[in-house]
């Protein structure tokens, strides 16, 4: 980003789904200074979205 941040987003893809949608995208979950923190961020949303679906 301009202002030297890094934003967070997330693309998750269903493997081999048959079922829509199979994608899910969310963008700038949130903004870091450091890119690796964005990334861990990023991993660590991932996990909790998929365990708390149901």
């Amino acid at each position: 980003m301009p202002d030297g941040l890094f934003s967070a987003n997330l693309l998750l893809e269903r493997d081999g789904a048959r079922r829509s949608p199979n994608q899910y995208e969310f963008f700038s979950l949130d903004y870091f200074a450091d890119e690796a923190d964005a990334v861990d961020y990023a991993r660590s949303w991932a996990c909790h979205w998929i365990d708390t679906r149901g």
